[in-house]
């Protein structure tokens, strides 16, 4: 994320870099972990999520940790536009009886839940950067010399364990791959390595809580219908008002899905979108504990990864901002930041909630309660439109400009001065007078 923000300020070619220095990163430590078996089974942001099994997946799980990490040292130094990057790496590891599901209409979405995915996310949660922590279950299965001291939920690991490389697991024959991608990334997921952008995009998280208890008291056969239920909401919702059901991730005593607006495929009205849809998630009685996050900014979006395993993903401040946003609500609320309140042409009732401090900013958030849409914005706006006096000359000049275009002969205007001084109230008058043009707005952001 530091990263990223840092080479924001670059424009197009800050993304550029952004894009090979983690396709550098990812497919060094993805085919680092698969020549161990590790599969690949979750891209989290700038997170993954590798699943070992079958004979001595403890062992690899641990000796595929610390292997990562020493490669993370070599090719996670760079030279950027921004400077000396150094990235670095926290990794946990857990052994137990894991429980997958796959729920979903448009698409089938892989989901990982129950104790021992908490358990997972925990023992990652406790490591700091550069080390490799190991529940007390994985430093069971371990050689003791590997053992290192007790920290938070594990372990420390020590050294480098030594064990088998199986090799990169193969996907099963007659599979549909297509299926399990979320429709609206199917165009964005190409061949691995695409074009990275810096972006204004809406962002949600909707966590599902308190899933352990779930799983424990009825049953995954119980919980299976739940996400059913859930995830095809989520989707048909997603689909109604054309917003991109992103992934899913692990999470404690649940996970998250990720929704966007604006990427990977530009829009218009991405708050209002985005409210809607969270709105029709909430308000159709989902059957496991949803609290919903969502905010508004920059952020940076591309396909990455290595070029056998790859995945559109987010990244930046303001996706971490949606998350702690989503972690201050309570089950069943909606919290939204001002920008996305404020940007919504579709107006909503609004219950204000005390400001909270989050992570990485020194003032307070503000975002209330998002409850059922009231109307349109702009029908319940008060302001009246005034007529538009003097600047003759330029009026006379664009409308002008209108009249050979009309006539076939392309003109090009630029129009410059400080803000506030009218630039936009003067394009808003020809416009509003000249319907003989179909009329578009462009937005173009700078190369460096």
């Amino acid at each position: 994320t530091a990263m990223s923000e840092r080479l924001a300020r670059f424009g197009k070619l800050g993304a550029e870099e952004v894009v090979g220095v983690l396709n550098a990163t990812f497919s060094a430590l993805i085919t680092t972990a698969s020549e161990y078996g590790g599969d690949l089974l979750k891209f989290g942001g700038d997170a993954l999520l590798l699943w070992f099994h079958g004979d001595d997946h403890v062992l690899r799980g641990a000796a595929a940790g610390a292997a990562m990490r020493n490669e993370l040292r070599t090719v996670g130094k760079r030279t950027t536009a921004a400077g000396r990057v150094a990235l670095k790496m926290t990794v946990g590891v857990h052994t137990g009886s894991f429980d997958f599901f796959v729920a979903g209409t448009s698409h089938r979405e892989l989901i990982i839940a129950g104790p021992a995915a908490t358990a997972t996310v925990a023992t990652e949660e406790s490591a700091e950067a550069g080390e490799v922590l190991v529940s007390h279950a994985v430093a069971a299965g371990l050689p003791a010399r590997h053992v290192g001291p007790p920290k938070g939920e594990g372990r420390l690991l020590r050294g480098n364990p030594v064990a088998d490389q199986p090799g990169r697991p193969s996907t099963p024959p007659g599979i549909r791959l297509e299926q399990h991608i979320p429709t609206g990334l199917r165009p964005a997921v190409g061949s691995g390595g695409g074009e990275g952008e810096h972006r204004p995009t809406t962002i949600a998280f909707v966590k599902y809580t308190h899933i352990d208890g779930l799983l424990a008291a009825h049953g995954a056969a119980d919980l299976a219908q739940r996400f059913e239920h859930l995830i095809g909401r989520a989707q048909d919702a997603c689909d109604e008002y054309e917003v991109t059901f992103l992934a899913t991730d692990v999470d404690k005593d649940g996970g998250k899905i990720i929704l966007t607006a604006g990427v990977p495929v530009a829009s218009d009205a991405d708050d209002e979108r985005m409210l809607l849809t969270v709105r029709t998630i909430i308000e159709g009685a989902p059957p496991v504990d949803v609290k919903i996050g969502v905010n508004r900014g920059r952020i940076f979006s591309a396909d990455v990864g290595a070029p056998f395993r790859h995945t559109y993903t987010i990244i930046g401040d303001d996706v971490n901002l949606a998350a702690r946003v989503m972690s201050q609500a309570d089950a069943g609320q909606i919290l939204a930041t001002l920008p996305v309140l404020n940007g919504s042409r579709t107006s909503f009732e609004t219950t204000p909630i005390e400001p909270f401090m989050v992570k990485g900013k020194t003032d307070p958030v503000v975002a209330p309660n998002v409850g059922p849409a009231t109307g349109s914005a702009d029908e319940a706006a008060t302001a009246v439109e005034l007529p538009l006096f003097g600047h003759r000359a330029e009026l006379k000049l664009l409308r002008n400009g209108a009249d050979s275009a009309a006539a076939g002969s392309g003109t090009g205007f630029e129009i410059t001065g400080a803000p506030g001084i009218g630039k936009s109230r003067l394009v808003d008058e020809v416009i509003a007078t000249d319907e003989r043009l179909r009329w578009i707005s462009v937005v173009c952001e700078r190369y460096h």
